[in-house]
Order: structure tokens, then C-alpha cells, then sequence
């Protein structure tokens, strides 16, 4: 999964000494790849850098380049009426509570003909029609037609021309009442990391959590199993188990799975942490759902997946280890809409 871990709070300052850009018109597109670092989640800042880790531009909001054309991670939240219990503690019915249900999308703002390339797809990822590759662009399918650009004319997923691609599942726990919460832990390249958790008291009266984590791949839709190298997955379970056992105070080794992987940003480069959860009957809800006990551990080496992602011109990684690291980074060809979006430090998608 990634989602770079312990990354609080509003987007970091310029590092010393690099002044605060003026907005940058892209008259004519580049064909070297630019990157948009984020922190702080949905509701922190992109910082927008070229090659040589320069800030060009930043704007509120989690940006992500992705098919040739911007995104952002935003949330929202549903509610509607819960079910009844048949019978409370009481013997009468339980009156239907409230489903509270965060959702995190992907939306990408109407483009105005003077944004496109006007050449087919433009970059996205660490790839690009220049590079010899599609960017891991969404799939072709997705918005009935997508081809870059033009594919999403007339595509209207609130009635504003924007398109949206929902993350999350969106479910809940059932009962009288619940809160399904969704949590954006990070983001590189095409992968997008959060965690879903869902809290709330059943008919039998017992309050529950139950958690969830996923990497969700914008190239295929698909949410992925932690990523973490199958050499190392052994390794740390059985590095775990012995803490584990102490945790559930048991003198038995439990069984313990991996349930979720970060990469985090440390020492000039990406690594993974790795959350190894096993069951624990009496423990209350905490790292992970109800009745587990949960560790952080540090693998040996990232995946070649995030490997892949993380391929970063060393002045970029210069400038991330001065900001004390980030929590999303993609990057791509920039275009008009770079400069719309985020070279004036405003841009956040209103719906």
C-alpha cells in the first residue's frame, strides 16, 4: 500500500532558501517530467516541483498527476437512516440510528479546450507518450471513451463536467447505527493508500471496530494486498509474534498476518513500514479492529512496485528531505492546467 506514514498538518514551507514562486504560464507543454508533492491529506497542500526540485506553484488540496491530466483526493461524507433491531435489551424494538459514511474520490475538474495537448495522451506516473509509454493512465473504459483529454468531454459526474472515480468502498458494519470513517494515508504514483474503519454498537448491544486498509492501483481499479516482498513477509511475522504474544498475553504463538503497508519517506528514499496483526480476544479496539493486537515493523526493502514509483531525480529527493518528506508524490508532463490549478496557490475543486 502507500500511504506515507507520519506525515501531519499543512504541506511544509519552501527549504531554506528557495523563494515562493510566481504563477507559471505553460505556453507551450514541456516534455520533461514535473512532480506534485502533498501532505497533510485532503485538506493539507500540493507543492508543485520540476526536475531540478525548483517550487513552481502549490494550491490547497491533495493534487495528483495521473493520465494526463489532474486529480484531486477529496472527501465526503453520506448519511442516511439505519435499520432497526428487531428487539432491544428490552424486548421492544431499537429505534434505527444514523449511517455516517465518509467516501474518497478522485475528481478531476472540467478541462477548458485551452488546457489539452492536443495530441492524444499526455503523462502521468513515470511514463508518457514521450517516454515511450501510457503513464499508467486510468483505464480506457473508465469514462466512456477516455483518451487524455477529449475522452472526458460531456462526462458529467455531478452535473459540472467534473469526473470523479470513487476510492473507498463506501460500506458500513450494519446495525442500529454506525460510523464508517476513511482515513488517506498517502499516495505515489499510481498507487493511493487509506485505511477504512467502522465503528459502532450491534443489535447484541456490543460496540465494534472493524478496519480495513487498501492500495488502491489507478492504472486497474484494483485494491491491492499490502506491498511488502514475499521474502520479507515471513520474516516479519515472525519478528512480530513473540511481541504479539506478550500484547494478548498468551504464552502460545498467535497466528499473525500482515494487514497493512506504508512506504515512508526516510533517509532520502522510500522505505515500508509493515502493520502485523494477529487475534487477541480481550483487547479492545486500537491499531486495528476489535479484539486483535496490532505492530509497526519496518521492512527490510520496499517492493518493486514502490522501487518503480519511487524513481526520483536526486534534486527532488533533495528538496523532500529538506521539507521532512511527503505524503503523496506523482508526477507528469505539465500543461496549461498546472499552471491554472497551481501555479496561482489556490485551485481546490469545487463541486
Amino acid at each position: 500500500m502507500i500511504g506515507l506514514a507520519g506525515c501531519g498538518g499543512a504541506a511544509p514551507p519552501p527549504p531554506a532558501g528557495v523563494a515562493r514562486p510566481t504563477a507559471v504560464d505553460l505556453s507551450h507543454p514541456t516534455l520533461t517530467l514535473e512532480y506534485l508533492v502533498w501532505s497533510g491529506g485532503v485538506d493539507g497542500d500540493t507543492v508543485w516541483l520540476d526536475a531540478d526540485g525548483h517550487e513552481r506553484g502549490r494550491a490547497h488540496g491533495a493534487w495528483v498527476s495521473r493520465g494526463g491530466r489532474l486529480w484531486q483526493l477529496r472527501l465526503r461524507q453520506e448519511r442516511y437512516p439505519a435499520s432497526p433491531c428487531n428487539a432491544g435489551p428490552t424486548g421492544a424494538p431499537t429505534p434505527p440510528g444514523e449511517i455516517v459514511v465518509d467516501v474518497l474520490e478522485l475528481v478531476a475538474p472540467p478541462v477548458p479546450a485551452a488546457d489539452t495537448r492536443g495530441a492524444g495522451r499526455g503523462g502521468g506516473g513515470y511514463g508518457g507518450d514521450g517516454y515511450g509509454g501510457d503513464g499508467y493512465g486510468l483505464e480506457d473504459d473508465e469514462y466512456d471513451g477516455y483518451d487524455g483529454y477529449d475522452g472526458y468531454d460531456g462526462y458529467d459526474g455531478y452535473g459540472n463536467g467534473e469526473a470523479v472515480r470513487q476510492l473507498s468502498s463506501g460500506g458500513y458494519g450494519g446495525g442500529p447505527g454506525a460510523v464508517h470513517t476513511v482515513t488517506l494515508r498517502g499516495q505515489l504514483g499510481r498507487f493511493v493508500f487509506l485505511d477504512e474503519r467502522t465503528a459502532g454498537t450491534g443489535c447484541d448491544g456490543v460496540t465494534r471496530a472493524e478496519v480495513t486498509a487498501h492500495a488502491y492501483d489507478l492504472s486497474t481499479s484494483n485494491w491491492l494486498e499490502p506491498l511488502v516482498r514475499d521474502d520479507d513477509e515471513a520474516a516479519l511475522i515472525r519478528t512480530a509474534t513473540p511481541q504479539l504474544a506478550r500484547l494478548a498475553a498468551t504464552t502460545t504463538a498467535p497466528d499473525a498476518w500482515i494487514a497493512e503497508a506504508r512506504p515512508r519517506w526516510r533517509d532520502g528514499g522510500f522505505g515500508v513500514d509493515a502493520l502485523v496483526v494477529a487475534a487477541c480476544p480481550a483487547c479492545a479496539a486500537g491499531e486495528w479492529s476489535s479484539g486483535t493486537a496490532a505492530i509497526w515493523l519496518e521492512a527490510p526493502a520496499a517492493p518493486p512496485a514502490i522501487e518503480e514509483e519511487a524513481e526520483l531525480p536526486e534534486p527532488v529527493r533533495a528538496w523532500l528531505s529538506r521539507a521532512a518528506g511527503p505524503t503523496g508524490v506523482s508526477s507528469g508532463l505539465p500543461d496549461r492546467s498546472w499552471s491554472r490549478l497551481l501555479g496561482g496557490g489556490g485551485g481546490d475543486v469545487a463541486r
